[in-house]
């Protein structure tokens, strides 16, 4: 049961050379702050007994993350779930690892950015005993597409929007994030959630606090409701952080 993080890689430029990401509102920041490689890490927890966590490493080749251009990625996942068996009365415990290598182009305009990237997907999904409802065991190689928005409709609003489709079993993740200005660089507001994959689909209303800031990281909290096709209702919570270097 893929549980999949993404945490938002979008830049906004309010001046040139001087760059903002979604995590503390696009502000604009010290001309230091323009960096080539941006790392993201992301846990996921559910109170259906899903643990995940994400690692996202996104690069510019030539020039900085603050301007428009070519970007490579890695992308690394990891985590366990289970579920009730389909065919008996007994639980089902899986492990399931995933790592992506993709390429892109970001641009970089003054309230908006959008990124698009296409790459390879190699994931594995174990399972403690065999279940023949659920198609999506083993290893298996695939493409991969991924696209990002952030734009500022306004000084006191934002939007994120993530999107990834793998051909790996089918695997898909959506998610719109909207906040309105609370604080200094601090939004708060609602988020949607879908997720899945050949074996379940997830749906996710909640709400995220955006601009957290503990030294150099960046952090996003969000949580609220989910509905699993195969679990049924419960919660969620997800955290994201930043560092660039």
């Amino acid at each position: 049961m893929l549980v999949r993080l993404l945490a938002a890689s979008a830049l906004v430029l309010p001046l040139p050379a001087l760059a903002a990401d979604w995590y503390t509102g696009a502000k604009a920041q010290a001309p230091g702050d323009d960096w080539i490689v941006s790392v993201d890490v992301s846990a996921d927890v559910t109170t259906q007994g899903s643990y995940f966590g994400d690692v996202l490493v996104t690069a510019a080749p030539v020039g900085t993350l603050a301007e428009s251009g070519l970007r490579v990625r890695a992308d690394a996942l990891g985590g366990v779930y289970s579920y009730y068996a389909t065919d008996r009365a007994e639980t089902v415990h899986g492990r399931q690892e995933s790592g992506a290598v993709l390429a892109g182009y970001e641009w970089v305009s003054p309230a908006t950015v959008f990124s698009a990237y296409l790459g390879i997907d190699v994931r594995d999904n174990r399972l403690s005993i065999i279940d023949p409802a659920n198609p999506v065991i083993g290893t298996s190689v695939g493409a991969k597409g991924q696209v990002e928005l952030y734009t500022k409709p306004s000084v006191n609003t934002m939007v994120a929007a993530q999107a990834s489709y793998a051909t790996n079993k089918d695997a898909y993740f959506a998610r719109v994030r909207g906040g309105t200005l609370i604080g200094r660089d601090l939004y708060i507001g609602p988020e949607v959630t879908v997720l899945g994959d050949q074996f379940f689909n997830q749906e996710r209303i909640g709400v995220h606090l955006t601009g957290l800031r503990a030294g150099p990281l960046k952090f996003a909290l969000a949580g609220g409701y989910l509905n699993d096709r195969v679990r049924g209702n419960g919660g969620y919570l997800t955290v994201d952080a930043r560092v660039g270097f």
